[in-house]
């Protein structure tokens, strides 16, 4: 039993299509994601196997507005889903926008990412935080401190037990050092 099921290019640059033998599409057929099992079984070759269902093209979002064909708005296909994205309009002029009619909702969220765009990566910024760093060091301290104070309690202790156990005065210097 095989089963036909998205998954994700290597570096996240497309969708492909490929064939599995379980249900979750965790397990390829093949070392080649299926393709060659799927043209021994169907002689067919595996749609979306070997491109991205996902285009990267450009589309056009003019759409025609009137019989004369003279008059185009912004189409369905881009209008939706402008809408509904966020949006970072903080360089854009009040003559574009409309006067203090600026969303900004998502500059704060856009700062922290930067598009690869040759493989269609998202890679999150790194940025190092003041109070998180300060933090960190403190941490890192103390617990090097705690480690050495114990290091030392537990000296002492073998120090005791050791002349407790009745060993002399010369032997204290070789059971400090032990």
């Amino acid at each position: 039993e095989y089963f036909v099921g998205p998954y994700c290019a290597e570096k996240g640059g497309g969708i492909f299509l490929g064939l599995f033998t379980d249900d979750a599409c965790t397990n390829f057929a093949d070392n080649d994601a299926g393709k060659d099992t799927y043209y021994a079984l169907a002689n067919n070759i595996l749609p979306y196997s070997s491109e991205s269902i996902v285009s990267m093209d450009c589309v056009n979002c003019a759409a025609l507005g009137n019989v004369y064909g003279d008059d185009y708005y912004v189409g369905d296909q881009c209008g939706a889903p402008y809408t509904s994205s966020g949006k970072c309009e903080v360089h854009l002029s009040d003559s574009v926008v409309g006067r203090n009619m600026q969303n900004n909702a998502a500059c704060h969220y856009m700062e922290g990412i930067h598009i690869a765009s040759e493989e269609g990566l998202v890679i999150v910024r790194k940025r190092a935080s003041g109070v998180a760093n300060f933090f960190i060091f403190l941490f890192s301290c103390s617990f090097g401190f705690f480690v050495y104070y114990a290091h030392l309690l537990h000296k002492k202790l073998r120090m005791k037990q050791s002349m407790s156990t009745g060993q002399n005065q010369n032997d204290k210097k070789s059971a400090f050092f032990r």
